[in-house]
């Protein structure tokens, strides 16, 4: 198993866990998407198990990354969120897992057996946006809030907002120019479907505790 999460006290507890099993061995850690993306084409693990909200690059975006390398190895995503978007994403995928991480450790370790079998493992509480998407044979659609379909970086900005800062506020704390911050908060609105000037910054208060 390749275990990749930013969180390292959440990373050891699933590691400690894993380890465990005699079956399991952890052979390698990441705690940013770049380094997941180099370890597994490097370790060539049987399963990846990878968060979807990495500092640089997304879990989703590691693994279609490693299917385009021709690495043949079972994809499992975590995640803190249950948009419908971010599911549709994962599915269209291929991944054989993914975990909300309010399931607990546990629940990573059940997924882990479970693909490691040849099985795929959708957390419970996800179960029924899996079978709405059978029963109705149309794709996910994605949730009233959209927020599932940011990026990482997006969603960054997006946190800043809410406190109200200015562009170059939050480039000078991002440590990037006010253009790229301009940028985002843009292609923010698209996604969201956003319209007028302080729209943005009241969809990002509203909403700051699914940030």
């Amino acid at each position: 198993i390749l275990l990749a999460d930013d969180h390292p006290i959440f990373r050891e507890g699933v590691r400690m866990m894993l380890s465990e099993d005699p079956a399991i061995e952890v052979v390698g850690q990441a705690g940013c998407g770049a380094d997941a993306l180099r370890l597994a084409i490097e370790l060539r693990p049987d399963i990846l198990l990878c968060d979807v909200s990495m500092p640089d690059i997304e879990g989703p975006e590691v693994v279609e990354a490693c299917m385009k390398s021709g690495l043949k190895c079972r994809y499992i995503l975590l995640t803190m969120h249950r948009y419908p978007e971010l599911l549709r994403r994962s599915v269209a995928l291929g991944v054989q897992g993914y975990v909300v991480k309010d399931g607990g450790a546990d629940e990573v370790v059940t997924a882990v057996r479970s693909v490691a079998k040849g099985e795929e493992f959708f957390s419970p509480s996800v179960a029924g946006f899996l079978q709405k998407q059978a029963a109705t044979k149309s794709p996910l659609q994605d949730d009233e809030v959209g927020i599932g379909s940011l990026t990482s970086a997006q969603r960054k900005v997006l946190r800043l907002v809410a406190t109200d800062r200015t562009s170059k506020e939050i480039a000078d704390a991002l440590g990037l120019s006010v253009r790229t911050i301009e940028n985002h908060r843009a292609n923010i609105c698209r996604k969201l479907g956003l319209h007028g000037t302080h729209s943005l910054v009241k969809f990002a208060f509203d909403h700051q505790s699914e940030l």
